[in-house]
């Protein structure tokens, strides 16, 4: 068994605040916001572990369509644009060099009396910059009356590929010092391509760029992934810049305790590549701040400022200061699917939780656990692989009161390949307990809707089986636009004839409660109309779950929210391996409202809980999990993970 892992017992204490600040809709695919943990304080000889997962960068510099991939190489190649300069002209989308450079470091040193820059210093000439990267100079946080912008710019040397120097072109005025002086941001640093394209079946898939130039980029490809099949002409890929340790830990100045005795400082961990793994605690790679830069502990020689974090990496603090902080993050996170890497067999990896909130630890894995016999390979394995025997499954680590737990699949409903969804009204029993009839896995084909003003949208379904107060997710709804008289329209909102309006998709394409009417009719209360439907440019549905599929075991449902208490259910599994009704256990009471149930595969076990089955596990929003790849014939592998975010 994994004895060295299970002797971190204690090590690590789980993420205590994890605020995310949404600045815009998660309906984007990467909302800015800043995500804050607390490190507790702990002393050299019993330090206070945390792991810490930040976001991605803020930094999008390219998001666009690929132009080509010729097959059997991993160089992309981008649509050139019209030269602003010259339109006669085609230029390319990017700068020779940069994506792949050493960034480097510029700072503002001095201004002069009328807040304007007068010192700048450049701490960092970078490295492997083939074209003059742009230099830029954060705004202050409050902006007076006479505030001119500053602008700045760099000396460039093509022969070393660095920079000299750095100048105020126009030094501006109305900066100031507190609560420090202006920050500046030079183009650089490492980035990776993610897959952005929602047509995509490999939507979130990212790739490291190990060069570019104008107009094509070389992507490092560890998995061997056909890129021409994964990029067809006009796919879209966003390219964003990386996190290095010293980029998201500070690079001359750092939150976390710095000092040249490394026996004083605060320590981070990074593990090491899987293939450079032994197994032993050498497989964890401690950093500390020495005051100018990032060291290893144990090589202090060795400068560890730029080194990758992945995007599904987590790192380990140890803070060994007495003060308790906060440690902020600021980037973007994304609310659509993505991909964790798994090792190969007998190695690990330190991963995070990918997406802005709360998951379940199946919901990590849905579509991607599979069951490979100790004695057997396959194209299996691929995928996580379960076991009955803790020693054989792959195993995931998770914090818990301070204390690594151990987890990992049995095999139960290891075939599911569509997940159930159910939906739950207000309780219609004694009390407002729940009953099995207020769960709902259905969905139908809408014929015609009503087009109102002032009372609800009435809609046709035939055989609807609804009943009252259960949400239904109307989707397909196209129609000619109306105005309030229910006259059709045309764009500019001029009235003409009946069949020559405007197409648009409706606004009931939504989520809306329901009050039935009769077997073949139900409204939406709340709805008004905004079109005529046309059935020809519509596949109008209603959703309000489905059985899935692949279920060979009965499933524990969990039952939230609602404003009641103490319902128990299960998911009783038909001969078809779809969910063919809810059993209540117990209704509860109080189910006044619309409560939330999730239907659980279960198989999850634990190991100090004497192979107890978990039906799930709830991961935070910052936490880290320790993969370990048990399973003997595990091989290395990307896994798609869907985000549970991405419903309604």
């Amino acid at each position: 068994m994994n004895k060295f892992f299970l002797s971190l017992v204690g090590l690590l204490i789980p993420c205590l605040a994890g605020l995310l600040d949404h600045l815009h809709s998660k309906n984007q695919s990467s909302p800015f916001s800043s995500l804050v943990i607390s490190l507790s304080g702990g002393s050299p000889e019993s330090p206070s572990y945390h792991v810490f997962s930040p976001n991605y960068t803020g930094s999008i510099v390219y998001r666009g369509p690929v132009e080509k991939v010729y097959p059997q190489t991993n160089d992309v190649f981008l649509y050139k644009s019209v030269n602003p300069s010259n339109p006669s002209e085609d230029m390319g989308v990017l700068k020779d060099g940069l994506l792949a450079s050493t960034k480097a470091r510029v700072v503002v040193t001095s201004l002069d009396a009328n807040g304007s820059i007068s010192g700048l210093e450049v701490l960092n000439k970078g490295a492997g910059y083939r074209s003059e990267p742009e230099i830029h100079l954060t705004a202050p946080a409050s902006v007076s009356a006479d505030f001119e912008k500053a602008f700045l710019s760099v000396s460039w040397n093509p022969g070393t590929q660095e920079i000299d120097n750095a100048q105020a072109e126009s030094p501006g005025r109305g900066y100031s010092a507190s609560p420090h002086l202006p920050q500046i941001q030079v183009e650089g640093g490492p980035h990776f391509v993610r897959i952005a394209d929602p047509e995509s079946n490999h939507t979130g898939l990212s790739f490291l760029v190990r060069d570019n130039n104008e107009t094509a980029l070389t992507l490092e490809n560890p998995y061997g992934f056909d890129l021409a099949n994964l990029l067809p002409a006009n796919s879209i890929i966003e390219i964003f810049e990386g996190w290095t340790l010293g980029s998201i830990l500070g690079h001359e100045d750092t939150p976390l305790t710095s000092n040249e005795d490394p026996q004083l400082a605060d320590w981070v961990y990074l593990m090491k590549d899987p293939q450079e793994q032994d197994g032993t605690p050498d497989d964890f790679v401690p950093h500390f701040h020495n005051g100018q830069s990032w060291k290893e502990v144990f090589s202090p020689s060795t400068d560890s400022s730029n080194l990758i974090i992945s995007p599904d990496s987590s790192l380990m603090i140890a803070r060994r200061s007495a003060q308790s902080i906060l440690l902020k993050n600021n980037g973007r996170v994304s609310y659509s699917d993505t991909y964790l890497a798994l090792p190969e067999s007998g190695k690990r990896r330190l991963f995070n939780n990918p997406f802005p909130g709360g998951v379940m630890l199946s919901d990590l894995f849905q579509g991607n656990i599979s069951l490979t016999q100790e004695y057997e390979s396959s194209n299996n394995s691929k995928q996580w692989l379960v076991h009955q025997n803790q020693e054989i499954a792959d195993n995931l680590l998770i914090i818990t009161n301070s204390t690594w737990q151990t987890y990992w699949h049995d095999g139960t409903n290891y075939s599911v390949t569509q997940k159930a969804e159910v939906s739950v009204r207000a309780g219609s029993g004694i009390g407002a307990a729940l009953t099995s009839r207020d769960f709902s896995m259905s969905q139908g084909t809408i014929s015609a809707f009503s087009n109102t003003y002032q009372s609800p949208v009435s809609v046709t379904s035939e055989n609807h089986g609804l009943r009252d107060g259960f949400m239904v997710k109307i989707s397909g709804v196209f129609g000619y636009k109306t105005n309030e008289n229910k006259d059709q329209i045309d764009e500019d909102g001029k009235i003409v004839s009946e069949g020559s309006g405007l197409i648009i998709e409706s606004s009931l394409n939504q989520k809306w409660k329901v009050q039935v009417v009769d077997e073949n009719t139900f409204i939406l209360l709340g709805s008004q109309g905004d079109c005529d439907f046309d059935s020809s440019f519509s596949h109008a549905t209603w959703y309000t779950g489905n059985p899935g599929a692949g279920y060979t075991s009965n499933a524990s449902v969990t039952i939230t929210g609602g404003g009641g208490t103490g319902a128990k259910a299960v998911a009783r599994v038909g001969p078809d391996g779809s969910i063919s009704s809810i059993r209540i256990l117990s209704g509860g009471f109080g189910y006044t409202g619309i409560a939330t149930a999730q239907i659980r595969a279960g198989g999850w076990k634990n190991l100090t809980s004497g192979n107890a089955p978990y039906s799930d596990v709830f991961i935070a929003p910052c936490s880290g999990l320790l993969m370990v790849r048990n399973h003997p014939h595990g091989v290395a592998a990307q896994i798609k993970v869907f985000s549970p975010f991405n419903a309604d």
